[in-house]
């Protein structure tokens, strides 16, 4: 195994250990992890579970998933609907909101495809 990816397993374990001691933010940084393995369905998974607890943190990258079908099915109306809530999410950074609407903008392309 490469470097990297020795690096990123390792960095799993302990983002696992911060989940299981509640560290609530994990979720989203297993799931980032999952991604850059490759493994997409793990990294979707780790997304819902990161929504269902602190969903400001994860819904941005949750609507990547389902926008690009990345260990789910593709599903351009659920990206669309939590790009839409992030938007109007009075918790949401100015850059969130930013690139939600931009995320707005690349779903309403695709459904025109």
């Amino acid at each position: 195994a490469s470097d990297r990816r020795l690096a990123l397993l390792r960095g799993l374990q302990w983002e696992k250990k911060a989940w299981c001691a509640g560290e609530v933010v994990a979720a989203t940084n297993i799931a980032v992890t999952y991604s850059l393995l490759g493994e997409y369905r793990r990294s979707y998974l780790w997304l819902r579970k990161a929504y269902a607890q602190s969903p400001w943190a994860a819904r941005l990258l949750l609507a990547e998933a389902y926008m690009k079908g990345m260990g789910v099915k593709r599903d351009i109306g659920k990206a669309r609907r939590l790009c839409e809530e992030l938007m109007h999410d009075d918790m949401a950074s100015e850059c969130e909101r930013e690139s939600a609407f931009e995320y707005l903008k690349r779903l309403s392309y695709a459904q025109s495809e």
